[in-house]
């Protein structure tokens, strides 16, 4: 996932034709290859923008890791799919994690009897 796969790749590697492939990938997912392999790796650039520790890296190296070239383009697709920028991803995932970490003593003094008669997970889901 670290570059675009070519389609005569695949075909190649599958033994079959453009055809063939084209074919199963419309009847199967009701989307080509090719953007079946893009939402992929905008699925992957997602994920990587909201771990914690994605601060560290820029939204520009991390889509260029995911072989993403066209900067521009990279975006439209972004926001077409997640409903936001790239950038704004990452920066609710910083905003998370610090308001995490500063609220993580408040945790302590909630003991696991407490958090279980509160309904421990299931009344934290929407």
């Amino acid at each position: 996932m670290a570059r675009p796969v070519h389609i005569s790749e695949l075909c190649s590697a599958l033994m079959v034709s453009r055809r063939t492939l084209h074919r199963a990938f419309f009847e199967t997912l009701g989307t080509g290859p090719m953007t079946y392999l893009r939402l992929r790796r905008l699925s992957a650039v997602h994920r990587a923008l909201r771990m914690p520790g994605s601060s560290q890296a820029s939204v520009t190296h991390t889509a260029l890791d995911h072989g993403f070239s066209d900067l521009g383009r990279f975006a439209v697709y972004y926001r077409s799919i997640f409903g936001e920028s790239p950038s704004q991803t990452r920066r609710r995932a910083v905003a998370s994690s610090e308001d995490f970490r500063s609220h993580e003593d408040d945790f302590d003094d909630v003991s696991a009897k407490q958090w279980s008669n509160s309904g421990g997970f299931a009344s934290a889901l929407p």
